[in-house]
């Protein structure tokens, strides 16, 4: 009997994260005034990091003359997961992947997709939140970082990315600015998306 061996490149690197309704009975219960310092040490390192990406999310929400723009309490609370790819150099405790030259996002809060700076490039697809699937991925021939929604391919968002940036190495990295659980698949299990086919095209195109 013959048998098929699929040899085509696997030139393409992809995540997904799925966010998951928030459950009350999965919330960890409060520590008890028995509690070790140690417990007490981390709660307030904790506590201070959520306070340091508050202030940084009211910074990237100023408008053109440096004022804080006329928002709800709840507009400043309004949760959201950005997914994309960062290199080591990405400061991952105060920043949103996008935020910075060192990192690539698409923001579920307004479906905009950033890079090297909290201003909107532009917006790629709808907003996504709960129930949700984000995938991101790496196509190295075409030097480009693409996104994907339930399924569904979106758009090639970053493209022409320098061999530089290739060869330093870009690192799944989520944004997370909610109490919803996440799942990140890194193909533990079947994704939502096609990535078969898509690799199978993009080894087409590159011919």
């Amino acid at each position: 009997d013959a048998i098929e061996v699929d040899i085509t490149p696997c030139l393409v690197a992809y995540y997904e994260v799925t966010i998951l309704p928030k459950q009350e009975s999965q919330e960890p219960p409060l520590p008890s005034a028995s509690s070790s310092s140690n417990n007490i040490t981390s709660r307030a390192a904790f506590t201070a990091a959520i306070a340091a990406l508050g202030r940084d999310n009211d910074d990237q929400n100023e408008d053109v003359n440096g004022t804080n723009a006329n928002l709800t309490p709840s507009s400043f609370h309004k949760e959201c997961v950005a997914v994309g790819l960062s290199t080591k150099s990405f400061d991952t405790q105060h920043k949103m992947p996008g935020w910075d030259k060192h990192s690539y996002g698409y923001h579920g809060d307004d479906g905009g997709i950033f890079h090297a700076g909290g201003n909107t490039i532009h917006k790629i697809g709808p907003t996504f939140g709960v129930n949700d699937t984000v995938g991101c991925g790496i196509d190295y021939k075409a030097k480009s970082v693409f996104f994907t929604l339930n399924g569904k391919f979106l758009v090639f968002a970053f493209t022409q990315l320098s061999v530089s940036t290739l060869r330093k190495g870009l690192y799944p990295t989520v944004g997370v600015d909610t109490n919803c659980p996440l799942f990140i698949n890194f193909g533990e299990k079947p994704f939502e998306f096609d990535l078969a086919s898509f690799r199978k095209w993009s080894a087409d195109m590159s011919v």
